[in-house]
């Protein structure tokens, strides 16, 4: 069972709030830091390293993880994730289409339909913060062995963005089960092999 404590209408409507400019935000700057020309300044050296952070799937990822697992309860997890993703798509994909007045519907859709399986991933991760059990551990397994493939290609590439991929996946590891019981480790670990293998067999879409 959850012993969370609930937070007052307040902070709930501030943590609400927070997360749909937290998804503005990173639209924005992901969509803006592509459009810069790489002249050979410092200020487009930073964007450049800018554009590749927050146009990376592990970085969405890893936020909205943290945003459902210190969410009140599961439903508020969905709407917290789902405004983060909402409103990251709202900003990158309106910046785009005022800049450069086109909009790509299939690759719209296609991360639409990404943004609805992460708002339903994100009950369970949250199960995996304040839950025990098989369940508990899918929610903690999936990510941590989504950003072990993702991040794997560092160990032959060394570039940076796979690194930090997986520290996201160690972090979550870390970060996400409140309870420390190493049975509930070894579920989580069992689980996280068995969606590696099953990863590295079928190729991500991302």
């Amino acid at each position: 069972m959850s012993n969370y404590k609930p937070k007052n209408g307040l902070q709930l409507f501030i943590s609400l709030i927070g997360s749909v400019i937290l998804g503005l935000a990173i639209g924005f700057l992901a969509k803006y830091s592509d459009t810069i020309s790489g002249d050979g300044s410092l200020f487009s050296g930073m964007m450049q390293t800018v554009s590749q952070l927050t146009t990376a799937v592990g970085i969405w990822i890893f936020i909205g993880c943290l945003l459902a697992a210190w969410s009140r309860s599961a439903p508020i997890a969905a709407v917290k994730v789902g405004l983060f993703f909402g409103g990251m798509f709202a900003s990158y994909y309106g910046y785009q289409y005022y800049v450069y007045h086109f909009f790509p519907l299939k690759q719209f859709i296609f991360w639409l339909i990404m943004a609805v399986i992460a708002i339903f991933g994100s009950i369970f991760v949250w199960k995996g913060r304040y839950h025990y059990g098989w369940v508990a551990a899918l929610g903690v397994a999936l990510p941590v062995a989504l950003f072990i493939l993702i991040g794997k290609s560092f160990f032959y590439t060394f570039h940076w963005l796979e690194c930090l991929n997986l520290i996201f996946g160690i972090l979550l590891l870390v970060l996400i089960p409140k309870s420390k019981d190493w049975r509930q480790y070894l579920q989580i670990l069992f689980l996280t092999v068995v969606f590696c293998a099953v990863g590295w067999l079928i190729p991500l879409p991302i």
